[in-house]
């Protein structure tokens, strides 16, 4: 199973300002996203993830993680002190797809200071 990789500052940004410039809506849901009941997969509804999309200024970090198109990336939204989302996208593919969405909670520094830093 391949794991995820943190990207740099440099790529970080490269990758917001590409998020920045697309509509949320020149996204195609990926199948994936649903589960077999048609219902999100992780409980994050389309609304909902649009509304996270658009708080550029709140994304704490990027990750991918190799995919057979390019990579899958992790967009990491810290919207509140308790409130983080992950919205993950191909973005090297095209049309560009939303893959899936899910809460993560609070602790999403702790969790990732752990996974790549072994803390």
């Amino acid at each position: 199973m391949e794991e995820d990789i943190l990207v740099g500052e440099q790529e970080k940004k490269k990758i917001i300002a590409l998020l920045r410039r697309t509509p949320f809506e020149n996204f195609e849901i990926h199948p994936h996203y649903y589960n077999i009941h048609g219902l999100p997969r992780h409980g994050v509804d389309i609304a909902k993830a649009k509304s996270i999309y658009s708080c550029f200024d709140k994304i704490t970090a990027v990750q991918k993680r190799p995919a057979k198109s390019g990579f899958k990336y992790g967009i990491i939204y810290r919207l509140s002190k308790r409130n983080s989302y992950y919205l993950l996208f191909f973005l090297d593919e095209k049309p560009m797809k939303l893959f899936n969405a899910y809460f993560s909670g609070e602790s999403v520094e702790k969790r990732l200071l752990r996974k790549y830093f072994g803390r």
